[in-house]
C-alpha cells in the first residue's frame, strides 16, 4: 500500500510538471508502438501494459515481476521488428526484471526513469546506444545481464546528462556474462576500443586488457572496484577520468608506450600508493592524481621531466610523497615547473625495464624470464631472406624465441623467405599477412598454435608444411593465400581448423600430403574433408626425374578424393638418328562411366583438346627439329587438365621451372658401356645421388639424380 501511494505521489508530481507522453501509431497486447521505418518494417516501443500517463490521467498502474519486450509485432498483415525502446517507454513502471530482446539497438531517453523496484535488466548484444537519464532513479537495480562482452565494450552511453544515469552498471555494479557474475574481467581479443564509461561502476576486482585494444575511452573504468590492472603497450594515452575514483587501486604502472595522461585520469584513487611512469610520458593533465593522498612513492624514469600542471598532484602529495628520478637528474626536476613543488626528490629511480631490443636486424620483445617474441620493426620492415635463431643473448642472459608476435611481419612485401626457430610455439595474429613474396613456409614441430589471419593473404605462397605438434589453426589463417598447391601435414591427428582457414578455391587445386594410415581421420575432419586430393605418405610417389639412356622421364602417381588412381607419364625420347626429340604424354585412367575433357599445351605455342572416354589411354607426340649442331627447343613444359565430377585436376611440369632436357640433347651419339657409383662399383641403372657413366669413346660423365 505504501509503495502504491508513493507511486501515485510521484506520478502526480509528474503530471503537475506537465509531463507528456509521445503519440503512438498502434497498440498490440498492451504495448504501444511508433513505426520508425515503413521500408524496413521497424518500430519502437513507446508504452507498456504496466503503467503509463495519458492525457494527464494515470493508467494501468500495477506491479509485475518480469516483462520481456517483444522482438517483433504483427500489425496490418505485416511483421515489424522492434529495434528501439522509446523515450519514457517504461517510465514509472513497477517491475522487478526486464528482458530486452536481441534486435533492440537503442534505449531512449528516460526509458526506465523512476523504475524504483527494478532489480535486474537483461540487455542484448545488438544494443548500440543508451540515451540520457535512461536509468535515473533506478535505486534498487542490482544486476545487469549481457551475453557478449565485446558488444558491451562498444555501446555508446549518453555523456550530456552523465553516464551515471545512462549506464545501468553505475546503479547495479554487478555485471553478469551469460549468467555468471564477472569478478575478473578479461577483455576479448576481438575488442580494439573500450568506449566511454563502458565499465563505470563495475564490481569486478581485476581487468586484463589484450594488446588488440588501442584506445580506452573516458571514464571507462571510473568508480570500479578494481584492485589491479595491467595496461598494454598498445595504449598511447590515458584518457580523461579513465580510472577516476577507483578506490581499491593501490599501484599503477604506466607503460613506455603512453605519451599523455589526461586530466582526472586517476583522481580520487584514495588508496593509490605507488605510481611508476616508465619512459616516454611527456605530459600529465590537471588533477590527474588529485586526492590520491595515500601516495608514498612516484617513480619517473624520464630524463626530461614531463609537463605537469600545478594541480596535477594534490598538496598532500607534494608534501609527503617521495619523487624518485633517474640518477643525475635531481637538479633538473628540482628546477622544473611544478615538479619543484615536491619536497623530497631522490635520484634513485629505477630505470625503465628493457622490454624490447634488436639484434642482427630482428626486433624482439621479452615475454617471460627467458623467452622472447619476434615483433615488428619500429619505423621499418623486414625484407629478403631471414633466418631467426633459436636463441639470442642480451646482457649475459639467453632468451629463446618462442613466438612470432601479432603483425610482426605484416606487410613485409619484400620478405622472400624465412626460417623459423625450433623452439617456436606460437605464430600470432596476422604475423605474415601481406607477405606477398613468400612462396614457402615450414612450421616447426614445436609450434602448437597458428592464430587467425597469420598468412592472410600471401599471394605467392605455394607450399606450407605443418610440424607434428600443430594442433590449432585460427580463423582465416591462410584464407587469402589462393596459390597454395601443396599442404604437408606431419601429424596423424588433423590440426583443428577454425572457420575459413583456407580459401574454398584450393580445395580443388591443392594436394594435401599426410602420414600413412591417417587418411580416414583427415577425410572426416572439419574442413580437411573438403579437399579433393588427400594422399598418404607412400601413396603418392610424387614427381621424380631421372636421366635414362632412352631419354628423360617424369612420372606422377596420385589418388583423388574418390579413391581413383591417376597416373601420368611424360617421356622425353632422344632420337638423334631422326634429328628430333619426341615428347610423349600418356594418361592411364581407371574405368569410370564419366567422360573426361582434356587440354594439353606445349610451350603455349600449340594445343589440342578433345574427350577421353572411360578407361581410355591418350598418347601425344611433339617433336623439335635439329638445326645444325643444336635443337630449336631444349626446354619443355606441359600442362594436362581434366575434369571429373565437376572438379578440375592438373598434372603438369611447372611452367615457371621448365624441365631441362639439355643434358640429353648435348650428348653425342655414343654408346654407354657402363654405369658406376662413386666407389667404382658397376650398377645396372642410375641411382639417387652421383653416378658415373662411361661411354664407348672413352669419355665419362657425372650424372646427379635427385
Amino acid at each position: 500500500m505504501v509503495n502504491f501511494i508513493h507511486k501515485i505521489v510521484l506520478i502526480t508530481v509528474a503530471l503537475l510538471c506537465g509531463l507528456s507522453v509521445s503519440a503512438y501509431d498502434f497498440e498490440m497486447d498492451g504495448y504501444r508502438y511508433n513505426i520508425t521505418s515503413v521500408a524496413d518494417l521497424t518500430v519502437e516501443v513507446v508504452g507498456t501494459p504496466i503503467g503509463r500517463i495519458e492525457n494527464n490521467r494515470i493508467l494501468g498502474i500495477k506491479t509485475t515481476e518480469e516483462i520481456t519486450i517483444p522482438s517483433s509485432v504483427q500489425y496490418s498483415s505485416k511483421t515489424f521488428r522492434v529495434t528501439r525502446i522509446g523515450k519514457s517507454a517504461l517510465e514509472n513502471a513497477d517491475v522487478k526484471s526486464v528482458i530486452v530482446p536481441e534486435g533492440i539497438i537503442a534505449i531512449g531517453e528516460r526509458a526506465f526513469y523512476w523504475c524504483y523496484n527494478l532489480e535486474s535488466i537483461t540487455l542484448p548484444s545488438t544494443l548500440a546506444s543508451i540515451e540520457g537519464m535512461a536509468f535515473c532513479d533506478c535505486s534498487k537495480l542490482k544486476e545487469v545481464h549481457i551475453s557478449d562482452l565485446s558488444a558491451w565494450c562498444n555501446i555508446t552511453f549518453d555523456s550530456y546528462w552523465g553516464y551515471e544515469n545512462s549506464n545501468p552498471l553505475m546503479k547495479a555494479n554487478n555485471l553478469y556474462l551469460n549468467g555468471s557474475l564477472i569478478s575478473e574481467c578479461v577483455i576479448p581479443e576481438s575488442v580494439s576500443e573500450i568506449k566511454f564509461a563502458a565499465f563505470a561502476g563495475a564490481s569486478f576486482k581485476s581487468v586484463s586488457i589484450t594488446s588488440t585494444v588501442t584506445d580506452i575511452g573516458k571514464s571507462a573504468f571510473a568508480s570500479t572496484s578494481i584492485e589491479n590492472i595491467s595496461i598494454p603497450k598498445s595504449i598511447k594515452a590515458i584518457n580523461e577520468s579513465t580510472f577516476y575514483d577507483c578506490q581499491r587501486l593501490t599501484d599503477i604502472e604506466i607503460p613506455s608506450s603512453v605519451k599523455t595522461i589526461a586530466k582526472n585520469a586517476f583522481a580520487h584513487c584514495v588508496n593509490l600508493k605507488t605510481v611508476k611512469l616508465w619512459g616516454n610520458v611527456n605530459s600529465i593533465g590537471e588533477k590527474a592524481f588529485n586526492d590520491c593522498n595515500q601516495m608514498t612513492d612516484i617513480y619517473c624514469s624520464a630524463a626530461n621531466p614531463p609537463t605537469i600542471k600545478e594541480n596535477t598532484f594534490s598538496n598532500m602529495t607534494y608534501m609527503f610523497t617521495n619523487l624518485h628520478v633517474p640518477e643525475g637528474t635531481n637538479e633538473t626536476y628540482a628546477s622544473a615547473d611544478n615538479w619543484k613543488n615536491f619536497i623530497t626528490i631522490v635520484d634513485d629511480a629505477q630505470t625503465a625495464p628493457i622490454t624490447e631490443f634488436e639484434i642482427d636486424g630482428i626486433r624482439y620483445e621479452i615475454i617471460s624470464e627467458h623467452q622472447v617474441a619476434v615483433i615488428s620493426k619500429s619505423g621499418g620492415s623486414y625484407s629478403g631472406d631471414i633466418v631467426i635463431p633459436y636463441k639470442v643473448e642480451l646482457n649475459s642472459t639467453d632468451y629463446f624465441i618462442s613466438a612470432i608476435g601479432d603483425n610482426a611481419f605484416k606487410g613485409c612485401q619484400n620478405l622472400t623467405s624465412i626460417s623459423l626457430p625450433v623452439a617456436l610455439n606460437t605464430i600470432g595474429k596476422s604475423a605474415f599477412a601481406a607477405c606477398h613474396s613468400l612462396e614457402k613456409i615450414v612450421i616447426p614441430d614445436a609450434v602448437y598454435t597458428i592464430e587467425s589471419d597469420a598468412f592472410n593473404p600471401c599471394y605467392s605462397l605455394k607450399e606450407v608444411t605443418f610440424g607434428i605438434h600443430v594442433k590449432d589453426i585460427g580463423t582465416s589463417a591462410f584464407r587469402g593465400s589462393e596459390e597454395l598447391t601443396r599442404i604437408t601435414c606431419t601429424s596423424s591427428e588433423p590440426p583443428t581448423l577454425h572457420e575459413g582457414v583456407f580459401s574454398s578455391k584450393i580445395y580443388q587445386t591443392a594436394l594435401v600430403q599426410i602420414p600413412k594410415g591417417s587418411k580416414a581421420a583427415y577425410q572426416t575432419a572439419t574442413e580437411w574433408k573438403e579437399f579433393n586430393a588427400i594422399v598418404e605418405e607412400g601413396e603418392e610417389t610424387g614427381s621424380y626425374n631421372s636421366y635414362l639412356e632412352t631419354g628423360f622421364t617424369s612420372e606422377n602417381v596420385t589418388k583423388d578424393k574418390w579413391g581413383n588412381t591417376r597416373i601420368s607419364v611424360t617421356v622425353y625420347i632422344k632420337n638423334l638418328g631422326e634429328n628430333t626429340i619426341t615428347l610423349k604424354k600418356l594418361v592411364y585412367k581407371d574405368p569410370v562411366t564419366e567422360k573426361i575433357s582434356y587440354t594439353q599445351e606445349f610451350n603455349t605455342n600449340s594445343f589440342n583438346s578433345g574427350v577421353l572416354a572411360a578407361g581410355a589411354t591418350k598418347e601425344v607426340s611433339y617433336s623439335t627439329q635439329k638445326t645444325s649442331s643444336s635443337y630449336t627447343y631444349n626446354r619443355f613444359w606441359l600442362e594436362w587438365y581434366y575434369e571429373y565430377k565437376g572438379n578440375e585436376y592438373i598434372f603438369c611440369s611447372d611452367p615457371n621451372d621448365p624441365l631441362d632436357v639439355s643434358p640429353i640433347l648435348s650428348e653425342t651419339d655414343t654408346t654407354t658401356i657402363g654405369i658406376f657409383d662413386l666407389n667404382g662399383k658397376r650398377i645396372s641403372t642410375l641411382e639417387k645421388g652421383i653416378n658415373i657413366i662411361k661411354y664407348s669413346d672413352g669419355t665419362t660423365k657425372k650424372v646427379i639424380v635427385k
